[in-house]
């Protein structure tokens, strides 16, 4: 979602980065540039609430913009405590493969580094 979001230009409006321009009466230009903002807003928080499966949508605040949805998201979802991302740590690096469906196996470390990676962290194997 993130690299959909710097593709379409919305990125650093929904990490808060490009804050909402301050609107004055005085000049057409500076009305042009608080519109584009808000559009590029409202295209971000669109493409955010396409991800949604329908009881997320109804749980969301759409009026928050997509800053706030992002944050809502994080604070519900993210996986951000230590003691979380020391125990995905800790799956990665004991999952063995059980002989079983190589295709599970894989798709299971895939999630598993998915997951982490959504926590903001890096996996580095460890040296033996």
């Amino acid at each position: 979602m993130k690299v959909y979001l710097m593709a379409e230009g919305t990125w650093l409006i929904v990490v808060g980065k490009d804050q909402r321009p301050i609107e004055s009466d005085s000049e057409d230009e500076e009305l042009a540039v608080v519109k584009d903002w808000e559009q590029k807003d409202m295209k971000a928080t669109a493409s955010i609430c396409m991800c949604f499966s329908r009881s997320i949508l109804m749980e969301a605040d759409l009026d928050s913009g997509s800053a706030g949805l992002w944050n809502w998201l994080e604070a519900k979802f993210g996986v951000k405590q230590e003691a979380d991302v020391m125990h995905l740590y800790s799956q990665i690096s004991t999952l063995k493969f059980d002989g079983q469906d190589l295709a599970a196996h894989i798709s299971k470390l895939h999630e598993m580094y998915e997951a982490f990676a959504a926590a903001g962290q890096k996996y580095v194997v460890p040296e033996r």
